[in-house]
């Protein structure tokens, strides 16, 4: 598994840490279903199969709505 450290995905303010949750959502949802989350000093942590790489790769190319 691959920790991608979210740098904008914060626990506060609320905002950020709702945009954590629903990236985590999306990714465990429809292309990485061992994905997980957790919080370290205050920031996200996507522990995933994807490399940094291919999550923005998919995001940009293959992602649905």
């Amino acid at each position: 598994m691959n920790e991608i450290v979210l740098k904008g995905c914060r626990v506060k303010p609320l905002a950020a840490y709702l945009k954590a949750l629903g990236i985590f959502r999306i990714v465990a949802r429809q292309r990485d279903e061992a994905a997980t989350l957790c919080w370290r000093e205050e920031t996200a942590v996507l522990s995933t199969t994807l490399t940094r790489d291919q999550l923005i790769d998919w995001f940009l190319e293959e992602y649905r709505p």
